[in-house]
């Protein structure tokens, strides 16, 4: 999750090859769906019998995950089409 949500530069996904690292786009949403996929595993895991994390931190990983994702598609739409987010 760090490693999507700290892009600094756009080049530095290209650089340490690897794809997450690479800006959320119109064409790259691979950021996204791994973000959706981890709130979807973060879900599976808390109803599991066996949780290791607090109810609070579940909630938080959630709202966090959720947000940046609902962000990076809010600002794919109202930025031009050239400007990574």
């Amino acid at each position: 999750m760090r490693n999507i949500l700290s892009v600094k530069t756009p080049g530095v996904g290209y650089e340490k090859r690897d794809e997450l690292r690479e800006p959320i786009s119109e064409k790259n949403k691979r950021g996204l769906s791994f973000l959706m996929y981890l709130v979807d595993f973060i879900i599976e895991w808390q109803n599991s019998k066996a949780p290791d994390l607090t109810a609070e931190t579940f909630l938080a990983t959630k709202q966090t995950c959720l947000g940046a994702a609902d962000l990076a598609e809010y600002l794919l739409l109202c930025t031009p089409r050239h400007v990574p987010v």
